[in-house]
């Protein structure tokens, strides 16, 4: 059976079991119109993140939960409808994105990999003249039609092959920004954190394979970019695209097709044609502004090609499996 983990946004809706008629239509129990809801109904206590109706008991003896997640933020998913018990198989969408790209040396990749993995070069575009090793960012702004939020994230991540020679990418870090109704709420933001360090999880460890830091400048349309983190930064002002209608580089779509984070933990992605001919504009490097690059990732110093693709009216949208050797099933199991 193939099953399905709805994951637009990892956003938590669980409000007393109201519909979303009866959520519009009675609000005296939202603290925010974010499709958050927030008990304010008595003020002396301070409001929770999710309210999960516990009057109602649609559990099963597949409900109990003895995964890596913790209790609250494995019940916050659970309550948010976006989990379906037993899923195996997760989505993800975005709109606009950036992929920033910045050449190291074969060394320099080569220590950014588990032992297992195997440094190549690549070709962004199928344009682009000769392949190079690379540090990459991808920038996209991700959201859901069943939400108001927008949530910005970077992965920083660079190339490899596998020892079957299968093309991959393996994550070295990843830069996210949160809406303030998120941010502002250190239970539910403790909440989300733990929730994107489990994507993260290193299966050996139970720990984050990689890091995740949080930012309030991080923002990115069609024309512009704005990222900064500490005392560094790196912006995109607007101008016209050295080239449009390029189109990805086919090993570049296939490296894309499985995301590694450790040596034995990874990410297997499917995904359609919105990706895979994606309509792909370079942009002028001259329009670039940036500081401390090595605030980022001390190897982010010789920036190669700016490439931006996709568009706020239509998603491109990734289904994956979290994958720990071949075994592909549930981590909520």
């Amino acid at each position: 059976m193939f099953r399905l983990f709805v994951l637009p946004l990892l956003l938590l809706c669980a409000c007393n079991g109201q519909s979303k008629n009866d959520k519009e239509q009675s609000t005296e129990n939202i603290g925010v119109d974010t499709g958050l809801c927030i008990d304010n109904t008595e003020e002396t206590n301070p409001p929770t993140s999710t309210q999960v109706d516990d009057t109602v008991d649609n559990s099963t003896d597949s409900d109990v939960h003895s995964g890596p997640l913790s209790e609250a933020a494995y019940q916050a998913l659970l309550a948010s409808g976006i989990l379906v018990q037993e899923a195996d198989v997760f989505t993800t969408s975005y709109h606009e994105g950036y992929n920033l790209n910045f050449e190291i040396t074969q060394d320099q990749a080569r220590s950014l990999l588990p032992e297992n993995l195997t440094p190549v070069k690549m070709k962004i575009l199928a344009s682009d003249p000769e392949p190079l090793y690379y540090l990459s960012m991808y920038m996209a702004v991700l959201d859901s039609n069943e939400s108001p939020f927008s949530f910005t994230r970077i992965d920083l991540f660079t190339y490899a092959a596998n020892e079957s020679d299968e093309l991959a990418l393996n994550f070295v870090s990843s830069f996210m920004s949160m809406p303030d109704a998120i941010t502002s709420n250190e239970e539910l933001f403790n909440l989300f954190k733990e929730m994107f360090d489990f994507f993260a999880l290193d299966s050996q460890t139970g720990k984050p394979a990689y890091p995740h830091y949080y930012t309030d400048t991080l923002f990115a349309d069609h024309d512009t970019f704005n990222f900064a983190f500490n005392e560094s930064y790196i912006k995109l002002s607007a101008c016209e695209p050295v080239t449009q209608n390029e189109r990805l580089a086919s090993e570049f779509v296939m490296a894309n097709s499985q995301i590694y984070r450790t040596a034995i933990d990874k990410n297997v992605n499917y995904f359609n044609q919105s990706f895979i001919n994606a309509k792909v504009e370079t942009r002028n490097l001259n329009c670039v502004e940036y500081k401390n690059l090595g605030g980022f990732h001390p190897m982010l110093k010789d920036l190669r090609s700016i490439q931006f693709y996709g568009s706020k009216d239509k998603k491109i949208t990734w289904y994956y499996q979290m994958c720990t050797k071949d075994d592909c099933t549930s981590p909520f199991n």
